[in-house]
């Protein structure tokens, strides 16, 4: 008898507010930012310095009850605290809902039926089947083999690079902000708890609760962590495949990993999963100042943050790379993927295909296995076992490993004393890149191509014909994706527009853009010409209400692309369709005046 999975709820929630960054003018103005914060809040929000600037503060409320702002009043605030003397700029922080559809139960380990040691090929089939039903992606039989996404990516020519005497990954550390750590057997002698933290708990074990339910990924960092850091061999008997012990093979079994359980979830928008766009600003950090070289982030959120970026060039600032997975079942590259200052991951599958869940753009830097990834799973406390995994986190551990094993083979400190600490991120940013294998027949959006393992830690680390860029161009304060501004909208609605691009980073924006300008200036009641400076003055909260709503997003979508496609039937947008017959840019300006907006974008639609 077929069980049918349990029917969730996934419906993203609205965007969880957390608080405000403010930029001053100057450093030692901690005491003008508290007058300011005082003067539009109230004296019951605290005001901490963050990074290293000195002009950097985050602004959280001291009762959260009491203090906690709806989307609007937090816009309006920030517009009156952008207006404060000495005050730079503002900003609301927001873990923002990213909408998963019904195929996305969870993004876990697959129990096969080959791990258990005596089932029948019929028990193998059904076993698949059921997977696919659960987690909306069958276990392809391409990748029966534990070690085939190393193999696919070369792992094993790079492991032969290295001495016999040395560990491929070796002295390498890699901070790993997700769900917390288990003792499987597969992770448990690479880690360095001692060095975490838990920020749901707010104390120094980062070990996993493994709590179950909607959107709540437990193991999911166990999972991820065995892809970067688990020894070669079977450390635990998990069945048999072919006869011999299943091992999962991790891609720089000699680099050690420090856990940092940052939510219960991989979606930072959970209210009930003690997830933040802070406690992943504050891991980055942490995982920086306590010796970490590689951060893997296998989680996002659907919207930008300036506290985030500021953590992520903190961190690359002492020589840091640092990747994120691209996401999943969304139409736009999640952040802190989003950032150019980062490598974004979108995932690949056995077929050479791309996984047909991976978001893709032009933000996407390169890819790598993804889709039936063998990996560590645990669901309950010493319940540990092996099974394959699908989504871009399973991709973004990948190349954290692959990172690993450059800085293992090269010697970092090598490379410190020969280019400087700051300057190893911009390096291997361009390495890994340049070093991908084209994959004929892949659509745009999945980067420049298939990572190879083996090509990065033999390319040329001085390429006269590709100078190491300026840092003030590297580390930018403020990237054209955070700013509201026309590549904001480019980057949430890219899928949507008629033209594809055929280039990565900031050359997609020549292609043609036309109808996005045309239906912004249409929703901002302005002409092309005047639609800029509307954008300057309220882009960034109209993107942030967009991105967050699907009953937004996607009618706004569906004005651009070229076929116009009636909402479903049922579903949020079809609703918010029904409110106008006029056309979908109408029926979005009418679900954002009735939306909790703040005044001045209201006055802007009306």
């Amino acid at each position: 008898m077929n069980r049918q999975p349990p029917k969730l709820d996934l419906k993203p929630g609205p965007p969880v507010f957390e608080g405000f960054t403010l930029q001053m003018v100057k450093t030692g103005q901690k005491r003008k930012a508290r007058t300011a914060v005082t003067h539009v809040l109230s004296s019951s929000w605290k005001v901490k310095a963050f990074g290293d600037s000195g002009t950097d503060f985050e602004v959280t409320s001291k009762t959260k009850k009491k203090n906690a702002l709806s989307a609007g009043r937090a816009w309006e605030k920030t517009y009156r605290l952008r207006s404060e003397p000495g005050v730079v700029h503002a900003e609301p922080i927001f873990a923002v809902p990213v909408s998963a559809p019904p195929e996305f139960r969870r993004e876990g380990v697959q129990r096969d039926a080959r791990v258990a040691a005596k089932r029948s090929a019929k028990a193998a089939v059904h076993e698949r089947r059921a997977a696919a039903a659960v987690f909306g992606t069958k276990l392809l039989p391409e990748s029966d083999d534990p070690a085939w996404s190393i193999k696919e990516v070369r792992v094993l020519e790079a492991w032969k690079l290295f001495p016999a005497n040395k560990e491929p990954g070796e002295k390498v550390i890699v901070g790993h902000p997700d769900t917390g750590y288990s003792e499987h057997p597969e992770i448990i002698s690479r880690l360095l708890i001692k060095k975490g933290h838990n920020y749901v708990r707010d104390n120094a074990d980062a070990k996993d609760d493994l709590d179950s339910g909607p959107l709540l990924f437990p193991g999911h960092g166990t999972g991820t962590s065995s892809v970067i850091v688990s020894p070669k061999d079977a450390q635990g008997d998990y069945g048999n495949s072919n006869g011999a012990p299943i091992a999962v093979w991790g891609v720089a079994p000699g680099a050690m990993l420090i856990p940092l359980r940052v939510s219960r979830s991989v979606v930072l928008d959970v209210p009930w999963a003690g997830s933040g766009v802070l406690s992943l600003a504050r891991a980055i950090e942490l995982a920086a100042d306590r010796g970490a070289h590689v951060i893997s982030m296998s989680l996002g959120t659907g919207f930008a943050s300036s506290r985030l970026l500021k953590a992520v060039q903190y961190a690359q600032r002492r020589g840091l790379i640092v990747l994120a997975a691209a996401g999943n079942y969304v139409p736009f590259v999640v952040w802190p993927a989003a950032y150019s200052e980062v490598i974004a991951v979108a995932a690949s599958n056995a077929r050479r295909e791309t996984w047909q869940y991976s978001s893709f753009g032009s933000s996407v830097d390169v890819t790598a296995p993804g889709e039936s990834v063998w990996c560590a799973g645990v669901s309950r406390p010493a319940q540990f076992s092996v099974g394959r995994g699908s989504g871009t986190s399973f991709a973004v551990a990948t190349v954290a490993g692959i990172a690993a094993l450059w800085l293992s083979h090269h010697g970092r400190d090598k490379l410190v004393q020969r280019f400087g600490a700051e300057k190893i991120p911009i390096i291997f940013n361009r390495i890994i890149r340049d070093t991908c294998v084209p994959m004929p027949g892949w659509r745009s959006g999945f980067g420049r191509g298939l990572v190879n393992a083996e090509r990065v830690l033999t390319a040329d680390l001085d390429d006269p014909l590709t100078p190491i860029p300026h840092m003030a161009s590297a580390l930018r304060e403020h990237p054209a994706l955070d700013n509201g501004g026309l590549a904001t909208f480019h980057h949430l609605f890219e899928a949507a527009l008629p033209k594809r691009p055929r280039r990565t980073g900031a050359a997609a924006m020549t292609t043609d853009v036309a109808d996005l300008r045309a239906r912004l200036a249409e929703l901002l009641n302005v002409t092309e010409e005047e639609l800029p400076g509307r954008l300057k003055e309220i882009g960034q909260e109209l993107a942030f209400h967009l991105a967050a709503d699907p009953a937004l997003y996607d009618p706004f979508a569906q004005s651009l692309s070229q076929k116009k496609r009636k909402p479903k039937r049922g579903t949020a947008a079809a609703e918010f369709a029904a409110i106008s017959p006029t056309g979908d840019v109408a029926a979005v300006r009418a679900g954002l005046l009735a939306k909790s907006t703040s005044k001045a974008l209201k006055e802007k639609l009306k």
